[in-house]
């Protein structure tokens, strides 16, 4: 604990980094926004704070770390989009099938 012989340019990094890693704050939302979200929220099974974080995180990400995520996202549709609809094997052609027009 900070004691009254403690200076504060003499803080331990602990207690500051408590400051740093717990902060709350009051936003406003639109009434419209703030229920849409919340149903999302509600659909994802996850809380309005985590969606908050998530949105906050991608806002912030660096042009590159988007790209390479909307890269692995395109990537990621090709694939299933590539996947046989068709799971039965071949069946062999008879020669008359192979050469019919």
């Amino acid at each position: 604990m900070l004691g009254p012989s403690r200076p504060l340019s003499r803080l331990d990094s602990s207690v500051i980094d408590s400051y740093l890693w717990l902060v709350k704050t009051t936003i406003e939302l639109p009434d419209d926004l703030f229920l849409k979200v919340k149903v999302l929220a509600a659909e994802r099974r996850t809380t309005l704070k985590d969606i908050v974080v998530q949105s906050l995180q991608m806002f912030t990400r660096s042009p590159a770390e988007a790209d390479q995520k909307k890269r692995q996202a395109a990537m990621k549709r090709l694939l299933k989009a590539m996947q046989a609809s068709n799971t039965e094997p071949m069946v062999p052609l008879k020669r008359e099938e192979i050469y019919d027009r």
